[in-house]
């Protein structure tokens, strides 16, 4: 058998090309997922965080037409969650759709030692949701503004109370509290739902959570009246709550949801799930579910997900030191 010039010279460019970095990493791609992924949820089933991994892994399960099981690591504000995601194998079968913002930019403020490296160790894929945490007072209180609620704590001094029963309702009421000099004491709670008890009952003046914890207790007929949400503009899932600017607040507190994949995934496979999540983020049902639970979407490629999470990097530095929350 007589091999031309010609054939040689393909069979050395294909020789070539196998040799080339990331080939290798084109070629898994081409067959991914060749199992079902494995999705790391941060926070308990049930909590809104939780039903939001489950409903986009079971979006992403019937694109992909395998299994994307969710498996919640809770405890220590998220990150259980997060060092095992960094620490999984980057061969795109973990994925990771975290509270960005307050997991992984608050981490190094939050936590003096980390057996991870909350930005270093992840790859960004895109912005999925966001979402704001909401000022709460009981229905029965005579003020209906921030600005009536604002006078009320005035007028009572130290006697003013408020509830907490998370970091991020704690850091909003301490940014209230500064940008008034008001001195409302802080009343710890272990359960969200035992103070919006507490407080529906009147044993403390006001209570910031987050928008789906407080949905249900706003609407008609709830024990409770939302006075505004923590964003500078209102949520377009609550339409009716005002924005923080709107209401003579400084603030625009958000939480902002990502999905991220272990550092040293191949490229072409964070293109090929970017290609398959962005249809279902910006989908109709999407936008329908997130508006149950008071999200609005946030639609960012993976270069927005880094600027914010340097930006909130920086932001719960400030946050910690003026909540004066102890590093653990």
């Amino acid at each position: 058998m007589t091999v031309s010039r010609r054939d040689l010279l393909k069979a050395a460019a294909a020789a070539h090309a196998l040799a080339l970095p990331g080939s290798g990493a084109l070629a898994q791609a081409a067959g991914y997922p060749n199992r079902g992924l494995l999705s790391v949820g941060s926070f308990a089933p049930g909590t809104g965080a939780d039903i939001a991994v489950r409903f986009y892994s079971e979006k992403l399960s019937g694109v992909i037409g395998k299994p994307v099981t969710v498996d919640p690591k809770v405890g220590v504000g998220g990150t259980i969650a997060a060092a095992f995601a960094a620490r999984a194998k980057p061969d795109g079968h973990t994925i990771y759709l975290s509270p960005s913002s307050t997991v992984l930019a608050a981490a190094r403020a939050l936590y003096k030692t980390l057996n991870y490296d909350p930005v270093n160790d992840f790859l960004s894929v895109l912005g999925v949701f966001k979402t704001a945490f909401i000022l709460l007072v009981p229905r029965s209180a005579p003020y209906n503004t921030v600005a009536e609620l604002t006078e009320h704590l005035r007028a009572k001094g130290d006697k003013a109370s408020y509830g907490t029963a998370t970091l991020t309702g704690r850091v909003a009421a301490e940014l209230y509290k500064a940008q008034f000099g008001l001195s409302a004491v802080e009343v710890p709670y272990k359960s969200g739902v035992i103070a919006m008890n507490d407080m529906a009952s009147g044993l403390f003046d006001f209570y910031y959570t987050d928008t789906g914890t407080a949905k249900a207790q706003i609407a008609p007929g709830g024990k409770l009246k939302a006075l505004c949400v923590t964003s500078a503009a209102r949520m377009e899932s609550l339409p009716d709550v005002p924005g923080a600017a709107e209401a003579g607040l400084k603030m625009d507190f958000v939480a902002y949801s990502g999905l991220h994949m272990p550092a040293g995934t191949p490229r072409p496979i964070i293109d090929q799930l970017t290609a398959w999540m962005e249809p279902i983020a910006s989908g109709a049902d999407a936008k329908r579910f997130l508006s149950t639970l008071g999200y609005d979407p946030w639609l960012v490629n993976a270069k927005g997900v880094n600027d914010m999470l340097e930006r909130e990097t920086k932001n719960w530095a400030d946050y910690v030191r003026l909540a004066k929350i102890e590093q653990q």
